[in-house]
């Protein structure tokens, strides 16, 4: 009898337990360009562009400009951004910058904002008819010492007045930003990608837009010469990632 009214007061009881629930959000990766313009400073193209990330990812982002020849195709180039984060939600600020000296006819320009792993294309730009002027030597003395994964650039003084500095020819898969400089700096640093055992020697142009300098820097993979003796062994080792940076 006892037994029976234990399991009948169980059996009344309110009974609470919980389950489990997932609930899982989709990411979305998502965006749109909200201002493109483009304008010359002498024989530079700079090309600025707002995009702004609809998405529900944080992205590292870049705008890319391919240009070419309109008749002949010939590819005059690729030219990047400098690397932007950008959240979900928020807008960031594209400045590139092409070189276009000695050039008449029509160039073509097809700009792409890679972000995370997508890509938007804005759609082809012409300039018709361009006519460049004959870009004067500029009095500019300038080295480098090159790093896995930056090029370190040091003028002999100080600048006196803001430059460019622009890429040439960049082949494609390597990313290297054009910039532009402010005045009395004596150094800077550009970041760079570029694919393993892609040795090229690319040229660089210094420029305030009507005077130019070219400068050519040779590309490697080897740095074991700069690496101290306890790197040397962790390479030999098998620790092929392993990369010196420069001071």
């Amino acid at each position: 009898m006892i037994r029976k009214i234990v399991i009948l007061f169980a059996l009344l009881l309110p009974v609470t337990f919980s389950i489990p629930v997932l609930v899982n959000i989709k990411e979305s990766l998502s965006g749109h360009f909200s201002y493109f313009n483009h304008t010359f400073e002498g024989d530079v193209l700079e090309i600025v562009a707002v995009w702004e990330n609809v998405g529900s990812v944080t992205c590292d982002a870049y705008l890319m400009v391919k240009s070419f020849n309109s008749s002949s195709y010939d590819n005059l180039g690729y030219y990047w951004s400098k690397k932007e984060n950008v959240p979900p939600g928020k807008a960031a600020n594209f400045h590139l910058f092409v070189y276009v000296p000695y050039y008449e006819g029509s160039i073509t320009l097809i700009p792409r904002l890679y972000y995370c792993n997508e890509i938007e294309e804005y759609g082809n730009i012409t300039i018709n008819f361009y006519n460049a002027s004959a870009v004067e030597e500029l009095p500019l003395n300038v080295t480098y010492r090159l790093c896995p994964q930056k090029i370190m650039f040091y003028f002999s003084q100080p600048l006196n007045h803001a430059i460019y500095v622009i890429p040439l020819k960049q082949p494609p898969g390597w990313i290297i930003p054009s910039l532009r400089l402010s005045a009395n700096i004596t150094s800077f640093d550009l970041p760079y990608y570029r694919p393993l055992h892609s040795y090229k020697t690319l040229k660089f142009a210094f420029t305030n837009g009507t005077k130019s300098k070219i400068i050519e820097v040779k590309f490697k993979d080897v740095f074991e010469e700069h690496l101290p003796w306890w790197a040397k062994i962790l390479r030999f080792l098998g620790f092929k990632k392993y990369s010196y940076e420069c001071d």
